[in-house]
């Protein structure tokens, strides 16, 4: 096998549709219709040494042309190819991951790509693994991961071939993702909390608005006051003029709070976290406004709001 010339760098390339694949990261290696071919050729060499058979060396040097053409058409194969790894939709712990592959091309390619191992050569692989694609131009492909838990994406090493058009030689490259997506929690469905279980809640609201006729709500007349405000109780009782002072809380439409505080402390986090992006996807189901409420950070409404919260419970650590 003859491998990549730059081996600090791993011999992967961008899938990013920004980087054109050059022949230092190709790594080829000879099929076995390609070393029976060269062994036939060694044979036809020494029956025509020995034997002095003219039409013998014109196989030899027949057949070694051939060879070095198909080994030329099958570099051609990836030489200046570009792969495009797209992640277009939301990506839930314990489902399978789907990858866009596209390439920017200005001709067919015909390659098989890896799609469902590891991107490592072992010399044991499954053909189901692999999936031929035809790269022509706005042809797509779906590279489907297994699940993964909640976090950043870890994508292996997609492995790209191509024996085209004799099968004598096996090329291959390889690519790396380049996005930076994230595994969301997966989504626990429960009844929704009854009672908080914070320390303390919010002044506004806690604050119960007590009676007019309460002492401690009641301030001296002002002249001019309306009469309606005269605690006549208290007159009748202490003979004092005194105003009842009510005391309400700020009027405003607050949106509902999805906290991690709504949850018994010694739940764990990655329960804690499936809970919550339950709520967040019932709320934006329900096209109603929320907040979401993690230790050191809130989120409220703002454009993008859900992929905000979402991510933010996917990376919560």
């Amino acid at each position: 096998m003859w491998p990549w010339r730059d081996p600090q760098a791993g011999g992967a390339l961008p899938a990013d549709g920004n980087h054109r694949l050059g022949w230092r990261l190709i790594r080829s290696r000879a099929t076995r219709l390609g070393w029976g071919l060269l062994f036939a050729c060694l044979l036809l060499w020494v029956m025509a040494v020995n034997y002095q058979i003219n039409v013998a060396y014109v196989l030899v040097f027949w057949l070694l042309g051939m060879l070095a053409v198909a080994t030329a058409m099958t570099w051609l194969q990836l030489l200046g190819l570009s792969l495009r790894a797209d992640s277009r939709e939301e990506h839930f712990a314990g489902e399978p991951i789907h990858l866009l592959i596209s390439a920017a091309v200005n001709r067919h390619r015909y390659l098989w790509l890896q799609t469902g191992g590891h991107g490592e050569s072992d010399g044991s692989e499954d053909p189901g693994q692999w999936q031929a694609w035809t790269s022509a131009a706005g042809a797509e492909t779906v590279w489907t991961l297994p699940p993964q838990p909640r976090g950043r994406l870890s994508v292996p090493p997609l492995r790209c071939v191509s024996m085209a058009p004799f099968g004598v030689l096996l090329a291959e490259s390889l690519w790396h993702y380049q996005g930076d997506a994230v595994v969301y929690p997966a989504p626990i469905a429960h009844t929704l909390p009854s009672h908080s279980h914070a320390d303390g809640q919010d002044a506004v609201e806690r604050r119960t608005v007590a009676s007019g006729d309460d002492v401690a709500y009641l301030q001296e007349h002002q002249a001019g006051s309306s009469l309606q405000q005269i605690a006549w109780k208290q007159f009748a009782k202490s003979g004092q003029l005194l105003d009842k002072r009510f005391e309400h809380p700020v009027a405003a439409v607050a949106p509902d709070r999805i906290s991690y505080q709504d949850y018994p402390p010694h739940t764990p986090r990655e329960r804690l976290a499936g809970l919550l992006c339950h709520r967040v996807l019932l709320a934006e189901q329900q096209r109603r406004p929320y907040t979401l409420i993690l230790p050191h950070r809130s989120i409220g409404p703002c454009p993008g709001q859900r992929q905000l919260c979402l991510t933010a419970l996917g990376l919560w650590s």
